[in-house]
């Protein structure tokens, strides 16, 4: 499966890097990248004046230890996300939006020696978010989402939950 999520990104990758011809306006796409909690690589394209959409693949792989067990559990996570940008004010470089979006990530769970098991969580969030330019194509920005996360395990014994979540650091790179 690494193999797919690597064959993935180095698709969209080589979609969204080819250089207009001069003279052209600058690119609406930019190359998104965040590192918290779970893994991003997305798109960002703006479709119209202060509205975005951001496609991700999103990866991730953690490390579980219980107090009273010896076996770790490993989870490895490797899914779609979409959220729609919209924003709401500017100043400077400066720029605050709010968006709502929506993920499918499956699950990938093995347990010490037991036999791995596969799930899924379904999400949909709103969220607001600050992006500051630091460079002519160089964005670093900041979210904070309140969603909703249905994730259904083997066995169909469902977890459903209610999370805050930060994005304390994410790049965006756009291309030209």
């Amino acid at each position: 499966m690494p193999r797919v999520l690597t064959g993935s990104a180095a698709v969209v990758i080589a979609l969204f890097t080819v250089t207009p011809l001069r003279g052209q306006e600058p690119s609406r796409f930019g190359l998104n990248l965040s590192v918290a909690g779970t893994s991003q690589v997305g798109v960002t394209y703006h479709i119209g004046e202060g509205v975005a959409l951001r496609p991700a693949v999103v990866f991730g792989r953690r490390k579980f230890r219980s107090p009273t067990s010896t076996n770790a559990s490993t989870s490895t996570d490797y899914g779609l996300a979409l959220d729609a940008l919209f924003t709401v004010g500017r100043g400077g470089t400066v720029s605050t939006y709010l968006g709502a979006g929506g993920s499918y990530v499956f699950n990938h769970v093995a347990q010490g020696v037991t036999p791995a098991e596969t799930g899924h969580t379904a999400g949909a969030s709103g969220l607001f978010g600050v992006r500051a330019r630091i460079a002519e194509r160089i964005h670093l920005y900041g979210e904070l989402s309140l969603g909703y996360l249905g994730q259904r395990p083997p066995g169909n014994l469902g977890v459903d939950q209610v999370v805050l979540r930060t994005t304390p650091l994410a790049v965006l790179i756009y291309l030209k």
